[in-house]
């Protein structure tokens, strides 16, 4: 069972994780865009046994909150970003789905390098998000003990479709998706498959009446992203 939930106020967004989360949902994905607050949750095998949800009003990220998060045993596991703000869930999860290690990195142009560096050392991104009007940032997470085995990165000025399309061919799946203003990131992974089909869906308002559609095909959402759709 997967729920989408969608708000004009960060207030009304949190009264409802809060009332989801004592139906033993969980949040898998998370996104600020605009004027709009939206979390989608898991009823079954999200893997997160408790969860924690922070917003943080300014362009700061808040590492301060997730230091003492790490400290009590979570990790983050998503990530949003608007105009102004940012929010960040962190989850304490099940043994045997537990990563060993997390690194994130906040960056003003999308972080190549330091992705790269991760990969050497048995990291993977699992999460993902941009922040900001004028000034945008990206943020990235990767962890080590991620259930993949290789990953890869389609960064595009325009919707990667042709390339989207060939790492599906090669057994990879969306695992996370971020945009700025002008640019798109579609992180692709290998080595364990959410299903046998994934879909990409691009819509220029709301996404709730495509994600009806597709839960009624058994698909359901593994990543939220808001941005340029062309």
């Amino acid at each position: 069972t997967q729920c989408y939930t969608s708000h004009t106020t960060y207030q009304n967004l949190a009264k409802e994780v809060e009332k989801k989360w004592s139906q033993n949902m969980r949040i898998t994905t998370l996104n600020f865009a605009g004027s709009m607050w939206t979390a989608v949750l898991n009823a079954k095998n999200s893997g997160y046994t408790e969860q924690a949800l922070h917003y943080c009003p300014d362009p700061d990220f808040p590492r301060e909150w997730v230091r003492q998060k790490w400290d009590d045993g979570f990790f983050i596991t998503s990530v949003a970003g608007n105009d102004s703000s940012w929010g960040v869930v962190c989850s304490m999860m099940q043994r045997g789905k537990k990563y060993k290690q997390q690194s994130y990195i906040v960056s003003a142009t999308f972080p190549s390098k330091w992705v790269s560096e991760k990969w050497s050392s048995g990291y993977f991104i699992t999460a993902i998000s941009t922040q900001g009007r004028f000034q945008q940032q990206w943020c990235v997470v990767m962890s080590r003990g991620a259930p993949y085995k290789d990953q890869c990165v389609e960064l595009d000025f325009q919707y990667p479709s042709e390339s989207v399309h060939a790492r599906w061919d090669e057994n990879y799946m969306v695992t996370a998706v971020a945009c700025t203003h002008d640019q798109s990131a579609f992180v692709l992974s290998r080595g364990h498959c959410f299903g046998e089909e994934q879909r990409c869906t691009r819509t220029s308002h709301g996404p709730l009446h495509k994600i009806r559609e597709d839960w009624n095909d058994l698909l359901y959402v593994t990543s939220l992203a808001w941005g340029r759709v062309a």
